[in-house]
């Protein structure tokens, strides 16, 4: 039976999380912050110390993905890709296994659209209607999760989406953009606009202090500007050295962005989109990531584009990522 006391009429009575990484841990924190007292939290995951923490905290700790299905109304799944959570449904222990009721999957990794519409179908089919999918990646920064301000694009039928806005409500502003499969296009447009706007400052940060200006009195036009935001990220580490930039007190992770940049390429290759700009993040992305530099915040664009001088002119598709 699902965890949870007296039932709220909005809230579903229990909410798993299945994936205790960077966004479901930081996730599963909210949730227990947030929640309204009648909503049990389950979670499951890899990590007995995330697991341990998240107990402490109030959580539920499952001992299967199928135990958690059993004792949760909505599942959200924060694993790496389609693979991982396919591995995760399958077997006496997956998710599938515990299936009794009604329950909604919220998937909020990236997925490629065309294997969420196709899984969403399959798993409809295998259980008899009672698992259905909604579409709603969460990404951003670890202080947007933690203060509930997400930004939450949707890809769900009406009555679905209506179902989990409650416990999405609880993350940030939930809004449906429309059928499954939508959520993670528009979020991998949104990471692209991101991840470009997030070099570029790292390149316009090298080339104003090669030029001795002072980075905490560029022209006002900057500060003004609609980057406003990421400019405090990268204006608190420019004191320090390039090679002392870390993920210490700051939040979202550089490498997070390259799954949804190559998420963002499928779909330009399969809509004949030409997306020259798309090819050179990803080539960039790509570069920082074999320089061991997945895990510092993204301002650390600026010590990558430091740090590269020298190496020849930036990278245009590369031998492993061909134009769409």
């Amino acid at each position: 039976m699902p965890i949870g006391g007296g039932r709220d009429e909005t809230y579903p009575r229990s909410v798993g999380i299945l994936g205790l990484g960077f966004m479901g841990l930081a996730v599963a924190q909210r949730l227990l912050a947030a929640r309204p007292s009648a909503i049990g939290i389950v979670a499951y995951g890899r990590s007995p110390d995330r697991l341990s923490e998240l107990n402490h905290r109030g959580a539920h700790r499952a001992a299967s993905a199928a135990d958690l299905a059993a004792r949760s109304e909505v599942v959200v799944v924060l694993l790496d890709d389609l693979a991982q959570i396919e591995a995760h449904l399958a077997g006496s222990s997956g998710l599938v296994a515990g299936i009794h009721s009604p329950t909604t999957l919220v998937v909020g990794s990236p997925v490629s659209p065309e294997g969420i519409r196709e899984l969403s179908r399959e798993l409809a089919e295998s259980t008899a209607g009672l698992l259905r999918i909604v579409d709603a990646p969460l990404s951003g920064p670890a202080e947007s999760v933690a203060a509930g301000t997400l930004s939450i694009m949707v890809g769900a039928g009406i009555a679905s989406y209506e179902k989990v806005k409650p416990v999405l409500d609880l993350l940030g502003v939930s809004v449906r953009v429309g059928p499954i499969g939508a959520g993670q296009v528009a979020t991998a447009s949104g990471q692209l606009l991101l991840a470009a706007t997030g070099m570029a400052l790292g390149e316009a940060a090298v080339l104003a202090e090669r030029n001795g200006l002072d980075l905490d009195r560029l022209p006002p036009r900057w500060q003004r500007s609609e980057v406003a935001s990421l400019l405090e990220t990268w204006r608190n580490p420019m004191s320090k050295p390039a090679d002392q930039l870390s993920v210490d007190g700051l939040s979202m992770p550089a490498g997070v962005l390259l799954p949804w940049l190559r998420l963002a390429k499928k779909e330009a290759s399969r809509t004949g989109t030409r997306a020259d700009l798309l090819n050179t993040m990803i080539a960039f992305y790509s570069e920082l990531s074999d320089e061991g530099l997945d895990e510092a915040d993204i301002s650390v664009t600026r010590t990558f584009i430091a740090r590269r001088q020298g190496k020849g002119s930036g990278p245009q598709a590369g031998p492993h990522e061909q134009p769409a």
